[in-house]
Formats: C-alpha cells, sequence, structure tokens
C-alpha cells in the first residue's frame, strides 16, 4: 500500500472510530500488494505492472504531532520466524515504515512473508509490542479491479478522451461469492497528474467500529470528472481494492490490520478538442487511402 492509499485507509476508519484521533499512534498495518495495468475494456487487458508488480509494507501511522523522537524513538517489525527489521521514520507522512519491492511472483511474495504474527517492537511510550496477523491469499475473496470507462475510447493501451468531454469511470464488485461475518474490505481510486483528485474512499460489507459485516456496498460508486475539469496532459487512473484481515486495537485505541491489497492503473490521455478532431479526421483519411488501394489492386 503506499503512503496515500495507508493515507485514505485510515481516513476512512478514523472516519467511524473518533476515539483514536486522541492519541497519537493511529494505524498499524501489514499490506502484501498486487498491481497491474490495464490496457483495454476487458479482463483479458489486465496484466501485471511492469515496474513493481508486488510490494511488502508494514507501516505505523501517527497523527500530525508525531517525530521520530515522539512517542516512539524506533520500531522494528519481525515476520513469523524471521528477524526483526528496523523501521524508518518518515517526517512528511508521521509514519514508519518498511517496504519490500523485490519479490517476482505471487508466490515469492507469500513465501517470503506468509501467515502469522508479525510483531511490531517500539522504543518510547506506548511500550511494548503490536502483532498484526496475516492471513492466506488463497481464501481471500478480493477481485482485480477492472475499471469500464466512457467518454473517450482506448487507443494504443491508453485511454483517450478530449477535455471538453465527461469522463465516467465505473467498477466491478469489490469482492466475489459471500464473505464471513468479520470478513471486510475497502475500495478508493484517484487520477493523478497535474490536477488529481479521488474518488470514492470506503469499505464493503464491513463497519469499522464492530469489526463486523454491515450493509455497505459491494462495488464502488462511479467516479465522474466534468468536462473541463482536467487540462490537455498525461495521468493515471488508480484503483485499489482491499481484503482486511484480522482487525483489532493495539496501544489503547489505535487501529491495526492485515491488508491483501489489488491495484489497477490505467493510463489516461487528455487531448485538446482540436486535437481530437484532426486525430478523428486523420483516421478517416487514412481510412481513405486503404480504400483507394483495394479500387487499385482491384
Amino acid at each position: 500500500m503506499s503512503t496515500r492509499r495507508i493515507h485514505a485507509f485510515a481516513a476512512a476508519f478514523l472516519g467511524f472510530a473518533a476515539a483514536a484521533s486522541a492519541q497519537t499512534i493511529q494505524f498499524v498495518s501489514v499490506t502484501r500488494q498486487a498491481a497491474y495495468v490495464q490496457t483495454g475494456a476487458t479482463v483479458s487487458d489486465l496484466s501485471a505492472d511492469p515496474t513493481t508488480p508486488f510490494r511488502f509494507r508494514a507501516a505505523v501511522e501517527g497523527d500530525s504531532g508525531t517525530t521520530a523522537t515522539n512517542p516512539w524513538t524506533a520500531v522494528t517489525v519481525t515476520p513469523p520466524g524471521g528477524s526483526a527489521t528496523s523501521m524508518t521514520f518518515n517526517t512528511g507522512d508521521k509514519q514508519w515504515q518498511f517496504e519490500d519491492t523485490t519479490p517476482t511472483s505471487m508466490a515469492n511474495l507469500n513465501a517470503t512473508y506468509g501467515t502469522g504474527g508479525y510483531t511490531f517492537t517500539p522504543t518510547g511510550t506506548p511500550s511494548g509490542t503490536a502483532t498484526v496477523t496475516v492471513g492466506s491469499f488463497a481464501a481471500s475473496l478480493l477481485n482485480i479491479p477492472l475499471l469500464t470507462l466512457s467518454g473517450g475510447s482506448w487507443v494504443g493501451g491508453s485511454y483517450v478522451i478530449s477535455n471538453t468531454a465527461m469522463l465516467t469511470v465505473t467498477f466491478n464488485a469489490v469482492f466475489t461469492g459471500t464473505p464471513g461475518a468479520t470478513d471486510g474490505f475497502h475500495f478508493d481510486s484517484r487520477i493523478n497528474g497535474s490536477t488529481s483528485m479521488d474518488g470514492a474512499n470506503d469499505f464493503a460489507n464491513w463497519d469499522p467500529t464492530t469489526n463486523a459485516a454491515a450493509n455497505y456496498p459491494s462495488t464502488p460508486p462511479a467516479f465522474i470528472v466534468g468536462a473541463g475539469q482536467l487540462a490537455a496532459g498525461s495521468y493515471t487512473i488508480e484503483a485499489s481494492y482491499d481484503d482486511i484481515q484480522n482487525p483489532a486495537s493495539v496501544y489503547g485505541s489505535a487501529f491495526s490490520a492485515s491488508l491483501f491489497e489489488l491495484r489497477t492503473t490505467v493510463n489516461l490521455t487528455v487531448v485538446p478538442e482540436p486535437a481530437a478532431l484532426a486525430a478523428a479526421f486523420g483516421a478517416l483519411a487514412l481510412l481513405g487511402v486503404f480504400a483507394r488501394r483495394r479500387l487499385l489492386v482491384a
């Protein structure tokens, strides 16, 4: 889970768990992520992200007053049967972090960072360890996000749309099958570029105040961008689905969980209206060339 994703998830949770805002440590998590790129309209157009397809991340999220020396001066994380690894404090994110992007496959990720308890050990107050229990990949009902876009068209693996058109993004269901009483999910989406926009950020089939199933949506609401809101340029659309495994409370009212995340990225190209028209006329002209060639051959 990226730093922004940690913030998005924590913000959604803290919207329900206001009591946690009264303390410095807010969110302790272990995330295993598989990332995909979508280059067309169907499931067959999903492929592993060529840059960072798999990622492991451990994080301790603090509040605005958290520093590298307050309330803790050091934190380690120890995987099941492994050795303690020091985490690094990121001042801008107010977060202790450890991340590994070397896994080359889902099997490799699962073998390196498998099921069991991950122990966080701080130096400072509050003292004591916190354990985040990681569940099985195989048992997850999580779907890979599949985006359906309208307002433009797929061209060469990117979605191309005029800056005068409205972009609508809809999504598949976050999970498949029938989840159990404590199976929780989370979804969010975002457009990144010269202008950035956030889509819905919410839970599915889960009430974080009770750690139990609830009547939350299984499919994210549409992400609609009005005409003219995006200037011409290159953007990415990211959608992430999370399976929330073994949620618990640690260090008082802080929240902890293991997250299995599947993320999909779409490359979006926004073109000015004249360029869009020129591309259309260019395509028509090319069709004319082929038509004339067929006549000459005949």
